[in-house]
């Protein structure tokens, strides 16, 4: 089948379809079957719309608690950067970013700005 004509929602060729599926209704296609010698008309509708981004299971097992995580830190927070120094932290050049083990970044409450590369794998 070929498509001969897409229409996107609320334009003309559309409407009726529009009236009936409102904001699920992605566009209507007008086909042309050549075998049967027929006219189709077809439509795509949205028919279930959840969250896209992944969402990162019970973080509080992946690591040890002596095991150094990274904490991403931005330059200007200056009084945070003395806080993980006091409590251990160390700068990694390579990488840009902080090390701290685990249990002090849970300690700090830093466990939002934990950036590691085994949690990337950790989605449901």
């Amino acid at each position: 089948m070929k498509v001969q004509k897409t229409i996107l929602p609320g334009n003309a060729g559309s409407k009726r379809f529009y009236d009936e599926y409102g904001d699920k209704l992605v566009c209507v296609r007008y086909r042309n079957d050549e075998q049967r010698k027929r006219k189709l008309t077809t439509i795509e509708l949205i028919v279930e719309e959840r969250s896209h981004l992944p969402v990162i299971v019970n973080q509080e097992n992946k690591f040890a608690m002596n095991e150094l995580v990274g904490i991403k830190i931005d330059f200007k927070e200056i009084q945070l950067r003395q806080l993980v120094k006091q409590h251990g932290g160390v700068w990694n050049k390579v990488a840009k970013y902080w090390e701290l083990s685990y249990g002090q970044a849970r300690e700090l409450k830093l466990l939002d700005r934990v950036i590691n590369s085994s949690l990337d794998d950790v989605y449901i």
